[in-house]
């Protein structure tokens, strides 16, 4: 009997491991790039779009594109929009759905407060009034997002 529950538990401690490698091995490979495509915008900003492979136990990829400034990673972008004097940019996150303004001359990048969460189907700038138009997809009214 003792032998028996020593072999039945060495056969558990085998698949424990076994699955461990297999969950390490997949998150492992998911989310290496494949490829990058880098595009440059102007005012030091750029743009990166990546093929990333999903897991490894698929071939499947997916691309993503990502915003930055200078060095800095702003996020992960659906929409954007620099403003013609190249002092901010707005985008919109492609995970969360949330608009973020970035700042250049102060390095602040900030969540807008928006109720709701739809996508974005045009930004528009007025700097001399100081605000970017947001127009969303749908029949969801436009609204100003203020900025200094």
């Amino acid at each position: 009997m003792t032998f028996y529950l020593l072999k039945k538990e060495l056969h558990m401690r085998l698949l424990l491991t076994y699955f461990s490698l297999v969950f390490m091995t997949t998150s492992l490979w998911a989310g290496v790039v494949i490829d990058s495509n880098i595009t440059d915008l102007g005012s030091g900003y750029r743009k990166v779009r990546t093929i990333e492979k999903v897991s490894a136990a698929s071939s499947e990829t997916d691309q993503f594109t990502y915003l930055y400034y200078k060095d800095k990673k702003l996020g992960q972008a659906s929409k954007y929009s620099i403003s013609p004097s190249g002092e901010y940019l707005i985008f919109q996150d492609s995970t969360t759905g949330d608009i973020f303004l970035f700042d250049s001359a102060s390095g602040k990048l900030e969540l807008q407060k928006i109720t709701k969460i739809v996508p974005v189907r045009k930004f528009s700038w007025n700097e001399r009034m100081e605000y970017v138009k947001v127009r969303f997809t749908g029949k969801v009214p436009s609204i100003n997002l203020p900025f200094e």
